[in-house]
């Protein structure tokens, strides 16, 4: 039996799969825990969206990652964690229970809906490589669905697309829809015309890009109107409902794919054997050395 220290890691992301590469597997046991075998580069699932890149391109094996020199010895267990037993030491996925010593949690970020859960049944989210496949393939089938309607205003309903949230990740899908509008629909569906597409960005704030430079924000205006993209700035959805989506202000717009972006917060996940409830956001407190505040051998990572 081994007697070092048991180090298990929750999440494959940029945090955990670092964290595992630099901690010394001479003094710990190292177990990463992760709902997918494979890694992914979250900046780039709006090229998957939009059918610049495959999605073989962003994603690896964590296997074959663990594989290598610098993660010799860690061990990789399948799983989504569903509670965190403090009081007993372990971590329950959907397939079984781990003791750890010392915990890492690195789960990163999800879909933020500020209250409103019914909406993950009716928009489209970019949080996953799955979630961006199925944003490429639904813009996919409408254009081909657009390119056999003969129906002008059944054939501009299909193409009407509406990106919410205004932060990197809307500007990044907007952009991308915006040059299909521009640039692909005359070369690749010839029977739509560009003005049969509608692409809007609906932004809370007064300007895009709100946590980088007033001129990374002007640029993207910018960008985003040469690519035909219709950008609102102070405006917050209220309801989406039967295809409308109705405005702060009272106005509405009609779109069949509304893209979420809206914001993030943290992976939820349950506690028991103590009372700590996670943070605003699901974010959780730590000092310097990551160690949660509250906790006991648990410490939080990346996002």
């Amino acid at each position: 039996m081994s007697t070092k220290q048991k180090i298990v890691v929750i999440g494959g992301g940029f945090a955990g799969l670092n964290f595992v590469k630099k901690i010394d597997k001479s003094k710990f046991d190292v177990t990463l825990v992760d709902k997918h075998n494979y890694h992914t580069f979250p900046p780039l699932f709006y090229q998957v969206a939009s059918s610049e890149l495959d999605p073989t391109s962003i994603c690896f094996p964590l296997r074959r990652e663990l594989r290598k020199h610098n993660c010799h010895g860690v061990a990789f267990h399948i799983g989504k964690v569903r509670k965190i037993d403090v009081a007993a030491k372990t971590i329950s996925t959907d397939y079984e229970t781990t003791h750890y010593d010392k915990l890492v949690i690195a789960l990163g970020t999800t879909n933020n809906f500020f209250g409103n859960k019914d909406l993950i049944k009716d928009v489209y989210t970019l949080k996953s490589t799955d979630q961006a496949i199925r944003i490429r393939n639904e813009i996919l089938f409408r254009c081909e669905r657009a390119a056999v309607e003969p129906d002008n205003e059944k054939r501009r309903r299909m193409l009407s697309f509406v990106v919410i949230g205004g932060g990197p990740a809307g500007v990044e899908i907007a952009g991308a829809v915006g040059e299909l509008k521009r640039y692909i629909l005359k070369r690749d569906y010839p029977g739509i015309a560009p003005d049969d597409l509608s692409i809007t960005i609906i932004e809370g704030t007064d300007r895009l890009l709100g946590t980088m430079s007033r001129e990374a924000s002007d640029t993207a205006l910018r960008d985003l109107n040469q690519l035909m993209v219709e950008v609102k700035l102070g405006r917050l959805m209220k309801t989406y409902n039967d295809n409308v989506i109705t405005l702060d202000d009272g106005s509405t717009i009609y779109s069949e794919m509304v893209i979420w972006t809206a914001g993030v917060t943290g992976v939820p996940i349950e506690f028991s054997g103590t009372d700590y409830k996670a943070g605003r956001g699901g974010c959780f407190p730590t000092d310097q050395y990551c160690r949660i505040e509250g906790l006991e051998d648990i410490y939080a990572i990346g996002d």
